[in-house]
């Protein structure tokens, strides 16, 4: 027993001595032996001071005198291994008797205590200093704290933003009920949250809108390519083992043991970014945007696997500026559809490009050897800023029924430059007709661009 205790007693005194000056260490809950060690030795300093000042006759009878030693010896009866923020306000009490003594006027300079007096306000400057260090350490495991509480409600986030709505993507009522609590559920989401966790949710939930952006097209975009084995059939191109044993207990008589490739997992679809190469274009900001846009909305076709996705540019003219048959993918593809777009082309003529996508289309279609391409809606979407001549009106929307007739659907994006004065959107812009009244004299109407816009489908 001896030498177990012996042990225990030197661990405790190993303890004792080591610095606990750590990355841990907290102000308000730790020891601190090494700057106790420092105030002991200064204390009993200012003890022996008070002490000698009090034995001369002079200034022997003044109170500040024995109120110094008083609080010296409340500091040294203090038991050393507590924290140092229970220790300071003696301390401080201290200083603030020595500075009556030294500044009070209670005796000449030749009895004062500067020097002990200077290193009392170093100690507590030392001590508040490693006050200041534990605040910091505690602010750091707060923020990482509020970090991963943040963190945790990505599971619940994703619950109510992503998973839920793929559920309900085939159900339009439910889908739009949900839609209505989901609003309820992300405002909860931010005013439960303390101050420090609200930046954080909200980068969550800023990370999760590249799903939201994925997870729409593929609700928009429906899978059109049957590459998943299913189903029971008569004959196919894999047998069903669940259905073998069956197949033999009914005497070979319930025979649809094959899977065929009947479920819809693949994308194959056909889409042609148009975007408007315009002199009109390159003299506003409506340029730079639709090339942004080009960018943005070919990236996430590529990252979904639409299929095929190319690219026109056109003004006067149309032309390729990537081909439907070759791969968006490639690493320099980007950079060098972006090259062919210099915004010089003196006029912009919409029809002919409807003319010219829909040709486009029927090659595409015709070159398709995949099942049921002569059904799949093919997709053109046009980046331009809506600028077209009435007069060229009718012979787009003549284009624009042939296009759905043969299941080719176009959607005009109008690049709407507000920067510039009040008047120039696309929104504000009015046009003059003469039209003839029952009489037959003809008046003048001034109607809204948009009002007669020749593309059903369109978004500004």
């Amino acid at each position: 027993m001896l030498p177990s205790a012996m042990w225990s007693l030197y661990e405790e005194l190993s303890a004792l001595n080591v610095s606990v000056q750590t990355d841990n260490y907290n102000f308000y809950s730790d020891a601190n032996l090494p700057m106790v060690r420092q105030l002991i030795s200064l204390v009993n300093k200012v003890e022996l001071r008070f002490h000698e000042l009090q034995q001369v006759d002079e200034i022997g009878f003044m109170q500040p005198l024995a109120d110094v030693l008083t609080a010296c010896e409340t500091l040294l009866s203090l038991v050393h291994t507590e924290p140092l923020a229970s220790i300071l306000p003696k301390l401080e009490h201290l200083h603030m008797i020595v500075y009556e003594w030294q500044h009070g006027g209670y005796a000449p300079a030749i009895y004062g205590a500067p020097a002990l007096y200077t290193a009392l306000t170093d100690m507590i400057i030392s001590w508040r200093r490693e006050e200041l260090k534990t605040w910091a350490r505690l602010f750091d495991l707060e923020a990482q704290k509020c970090r991963d509480d943040a963190n945790s409600w990505f599971f619940m986030a994703y619950q109510v933003v992503v998973a839920v709505p793929l559920t309900l993507a085939d159900k339009a009522d439910e889908l739009q009920e949900y839609a209505v609590s989901l609003v309820k559920e992300l405002g909860n989401y931010f005013s439960t949250s303390i101050v420090g966790q609200f930046s954080g949710r909200l980068a969550l939930l800023r990370q999760m809108q590249k799903h939201l952006e994925l997870l729409t097209l593929r609700l928009i975009l429906n899978p059109s390519q049957s590459t998943k084995l299913s189903g029971s059939f008569r004959t196919g191109k894999r047998l069903n083992i669940k259905k073998i044993i069956p197949y033999i207990a009914s005497s070979y008589k319930r025979d649809k043991i094959w899977m065929r490739r009947a479920v819809p997992t693949k994308r194959s679809y056909q889409i042609l970014l148009c975007v408007d190469d315009s002199r009109s274009m390159g003299e506003t900001a409506a340029g730079g945007l639709a090339l942004e846009s080009l960018v943005m909305v070919s990236r996430a076709l590529t990252m979904l696997e639409v299929g095929q996705v190319g690219v026109l540019g056109f003004g006067a003219d149309v032309v390729a500026a990537h081909a439907l048959d070759e791969p968006f993918a490639s690493h320099d593809a980007g950079a060098r559809v972006l090259q062919r777009f210099a915004f010089d082309q003196d006029r912009t003529d919409v029809a002919m490009l409807v003319r010219r996508t829909i040709d486009r289309f029927r090659d595409a279609r015709a070159r398709n050897p995949a099942r049921g391409a002569e059904d799949l809606w093919q997709l053109a979407l046009v980046l331009s800023d809506g600028l077209t001549p009435s007069s060229a009106h009718d012979a787009i929307r003549r284009l624009l029924r042939e296009a759905m007739e043969e299941r080719i659907m176009i959607v005009f994006i109008v690049m709407d430059d507000t920067s510039h004065k009040d008047g120039d959107s696309v929104l504000d812009l009015k046009e003059a007709k003469f039209v003839k009244d029952e009489m037959g004299n003809s008046k003048v109407v001034i109607e809204r661009y948009l009002d007669t816009f020749p593309f059903q489908y369109y978004l500004i």
